[in-house]
């Protein structure tokens, strides 16, 4: 009779490891669609206040009459969370592993300097990130941060919170936090789900530069409007 040979520890340890840093990658590009279709409605601000708060409106709408309002809403909110929390618990139980590159990344013979940033920075981003999560949310969304909220102008909300340069300062440097999280985060997690080898190393490469500028100018765009009175 045959039999099959346990798994040994370090197989184990390799597979547990190869599945968390996918759940790290799946999680963090997950956000970061969440963070681009966000973008593109920040952008709706350069339309005016009519049209920004149209959108809002639509977004606290979704769903309705089938759902009540604000209800997906609050789905969507759920599902970021979580999303969120497996990214942070995956980035956790990695460092609990030995150190071990993707094996795409190994197999690239110099990967690209930003795909090997000490981990210590993409610690000091994400906590940056987490802080002005907290402070957008404070202000934005539930206004307990805001010295003049008002639920049905969320575009007044935003200029005025905005206005302030100590916060829109605050807001630039997250949004150079965040464009350093992507560039090293975008290529390691393509890595990590098999998309990075000798033939897609360069278009990896780009599409790292692209995504994390994109998003961090795209974050600034917004806050220095506001401060400069071009929003107003």
């Amino acid at each position: 009779m045959s039999s099959v040979a346990p798994a040994r520890p370090t197989q184990c340890v390799s597979l547990l490891a190869t599945s968390t840093r996918k759940a790290l990658a799946a999680s963090g590009f997950m956000m970061l669609g969440f963070v681009i279709l966000h973008l593109a409605g920040n952008f709706l601000a350069f339309a005016g206040s009519t049209t920004f708060n149209a959108y809002a409106r639509s977004i606290r709408e979704l769903g309705a009459p089938v759902f009540g309002e604000g209800a997906l809403l609050v789905a969507v909110r759920v599902a970021l969370a979580t999303t969120l929390a497996v990214h942070v618990v995956a980035h956790l139980v990695l460092q609990r592993q030995p150190s071990q590159a993707p094996a795409a990344t190994r197999s690239v013979r110099v990967p690209p300097w930003f795909a090997t940033l000490p981990l210590s920075v993409l610690q000091a981003t994400g906590g940056v990130i987490a802080l002005f999560l907290v402070l957008h949310l404070a202000q934005l969304t539930i206004g307990a941060a805001h010295p003049a909220f008002i639920r049905e102008d969320p575009y007044q909300n935003m200029i005025v919170a905005l206005r302030f340069w100590p916060v829109a300062i605050a807001y630039v440097l997250a949004a150079a936090a965040v464009g350093v999280h992507l560039l090293a985060g975008t290529w390691t997690g393509m890595a990590s789900l098999g998309l990075v080898g000798p033939r897609t190393e360069r278009l990896v490469g780009i599409v790292a530069r692209s995504v994390a500028l994109v998003v961090a100018v795209g974050m600034s765009a917004v806050p220095v409007a506001a401060v400069l009175g071009v929003l107003k």
